[in-house]
């Protein structure tokens, strides 16, 4: 290639399956297990319809209501937040795309305009040594880029920041705002508008340099010499010879369907397979709709059954509290395990499926690592490999130490993630940030001395990862629903309360 970028060169992508599909369908005994989860799911769930219509028990109708209330104010969001989400996908879609072709037709015309100045020289050059030529005009393509397109990039870079990753950050933030969005599209707005910046922010870095391969330079040089006029040379021409002629811009089908694959570095192309399973579709589909069903009701359950609908009502006692918190926590460690597997093996595997998207990489076997380093490389492969190659490389390229970028990168993730929290909930609890920012290397500092075989070592991690994981479930459930339950004098409103926690008002204790 006439120019290289960093991630596009270094990442491979290859045809591979999910590693939890890998175990179901080649090992027989992960396989059964598997399907024992799935039966007794289903049992469960036919012996509580049965129980509810054939027994007339109305301890559901309390959950029934509850739900439904929840439900409905959340389906009252959905036309704004496809309206939000269509501005959003549209904007980066035509917006981004252009800019992009913006810079890379501006190197464009400085090739040529190099390749011009060099056409009136010894035509032997040209014609037998090409191969040389090519240097020679890749060592002035460098010198004039770091020397007329300086300011020429900098611009460039800075119309991108303020359009693309500030415009969509402000402006997903302040529709949240104005239109009051509740929990679940507040949490899909923010999901997508960081998916969109960092599919926009790949994009952007591996079509920021021209690239162009040795035969399309030397073709590119041969049609110069032969067409070389003064009326060659103006704006026009340099575009048509830049749309037609074997041109290396990046192409816009390429564009639409990298937004919507599961990967967040961008290719011209990927491995494709060679069709799509529609059994496949139907039968993750049916696992998806069920296990979201059966994830919302033992949430709902566990609300209702530990009345806390109604905290500002209900009295609690405190030799009952540890049984409540208890159930809390398991519910906490369940909706993780139950994030995973929705999200990131069926959702990413249907539409992997769907895009014929052959490498579904998107996880490793973090249930088996030692440290919270390690499964924050395994868990989630797609956002990690972004992190990787465009935020902890370009800063340790100005820090030179791996431990101060570790901790600068880890610190900004957390931040991002209370933000995405703080935001879709409605208030600042920032229990994530300290737990993802701070309280990750003090285990890591734990996990690292401590003595004993892998198997205890993970055993170790499992418990610190899972006491952490359900603590905050407990924590941000309890202020919620205490700030649903407790509402404060519109008088009071202010930013100190967007800060203070709720529910050491609103939780009665005896």
């Amino acid at each position: 290639m006439f120019t290289k970028n960093l991630a596009s060169f270094t990442k491979q992508f290859k045809a591979r399956d999910s590693l939890v599909t890998i175990l179901v369908n080649n090992n027989e005994h992960i396989g059964t297990l598997h399907n024992f989860f799935w039966l007794l799911s289903l049992i469960y769930t036919v012996s509580t319809i049965g129980d509810y219509f054939l027994n007339k028990n109305h301890k559901y109708d309390e959950l029934i209501e509850f739900a439904g209330k929840i439900i409905e104010k959340n389906l009252n969001d959905l036309s704004n937040g496809l309206l939000i989400w269509s501005i959003m996908f549209i904007f980066v879609l035509f917006v981004h795309y252009s800019l992009v072709l913006l810079n890379n037709f501006l190197q464009f015309r400085l090739l040529i305009t190099i390749i011009d100045d060099n056409v009136d020289q010894s035509t032997t050059n040209i014609e037998n040594g090409v191969e040389s030529n090519n240097i020679v005009i890749f060592k002035q393509f460098q010198s004039k880029q770091q020397q007329s397109r300086f300011y020429q990039q900098i611009l460039l870079d800075i119309i991108y920041a303020i359009f693309i990753v500030a415009g969509l950050l402000m402006f997903s933030t302040i529709a949240i705002l104005i239109y009051d969005f509740h929990f679940i599209f507040s949490i899909i707005i923010m999901a997508e508008m960081f998916r969109l910046i960092m599919k926009s922010h790949s994009f952007y870095i591996e079509n920021r340099n021209l690239q162009i391969t040795d035969e399309q330079l030397q073709l590119l040089i041969r049609n110069r010499k032969q067409s070389f006029t003064n009326q060659s040379k103006n704006m026009w021409t340099i575009f048509q010879i830049w749309q037609h002629q074997s041109s290396p811009q990046p192409q816009f089908t390429a564009w639409l369907y990298f937004l919507f694959a599961p990967t967040l570095i961008y290719r011209h192309s990927y491995p494709r397979t060679k069709s799509i399973r529609w059994k496949f579709i139907v039968n993750y589909s049916l696992q998806l709709l069920f296990t979201l069903i059966f994830w919302c009701y033992l949430n709902m359950a566990i609300i209702i059954k530990h009345n806390l609908h109604q905290l500002n009502l209900h009295k609690y006692y405190w030799h009952d509290m540890f049984g409540h918190l208890f159930n809390i926590w398991i519910m906490g460690i369940f909706n993780y395990y139950c994030l995973f597997y929705t999200i990131f093996h069926l959702w990413h595997n249907i539409t992997g499926e769907l895009l014929r998207f052959a490498d579904r990489h998107y996880y490793d076997s973090f249930w088996n690592v030692n440290s919270l380093k390690q499964y924050y490389r395994q868990w989630n492969i797609i956002v990690q490999e972004w992190i990787y190659y465009y935020v902890y490389l370009s800063i340790h390229q100005w820090i030179r130490n791996h431990f101060l970028t570790t901790i600068f990168v880890t610190i900004l993730s957390a931040f991002v993630h209370e933000f995405i929290i703080a935001l879709s909930l409605g208030f600042c609890f920032p229990l994530l940030f300290l737990l993802f920012g701070f309280g990750g290397f003090i285990c890591d500092m734990i996990n690292h001395h401590n003595i004993g075989n892998k198997r205890w070592q993970n055993m170790f991690f499992i418990f610190q990862f899972h006491l952490g994981f359900g603590l905050m479930t407990t924590l941000y459930l309890l202020e919620g629903l205490s700030r649903i339950n407790c509402p404060i004098m519109t008088t009071e409103e202010n930013l100190q309360q967007y800060f203070i926690p709720r529910m050491l008002t609103c939780i009665t204790i005896k």
